[in-house]
């Protein structure tokens, strides 16, 4: 887990293989250690013909994200240019977290 604490609250990510990671906890200060990964937890959403679609760092359009995605992309003629992340970085140091986000076949970093 990738975490950020103040005295009373706390930032939780989970960091993913080929992925963005997820927002795990924001709010009270909990400990990270004590979190277990998102999939242990949660079974497949009712509304999803595939898989559950958790919601992580950048939400990218077409995955069964009801909210919108992180970032809307066009080609050069205009037309829509999807976006899927399938490599992620973080770099923590004191008190901030980078998070550095890859789609090389799009060709596209954040």
């Amino acid at each position: 887990m990738i975490a950020l604490h103040a005295k009373d609250a706390s930032l939780v990510w989970e960091p993913r293989p080929d992925a963005a990671p997820l927002w795990r906890h924001c709010g009270p200060r909990v400990s990270a250690k004590a979190l277990r990964p998102l999939a242990d937890q949660r079974t497949a959403a009712s509304y999803s013909m595939d898989a559950d679609v958790p919601l992580d760092v950048a939400p990218v359009g077409g995955l069964g994200w009801f909210g919108p995605e992180m970032l809307r992309l066009r080609k050069a003629d205009g037309s829509a240019l999807a976006v899927q992340f399938s490599h992620a970085e973080a770099a923590e140091s004191e008190g901030a977290v980078r998070f550095t986000l890859r789609d090389a076949l799009a060709g596209v970093e954040l």
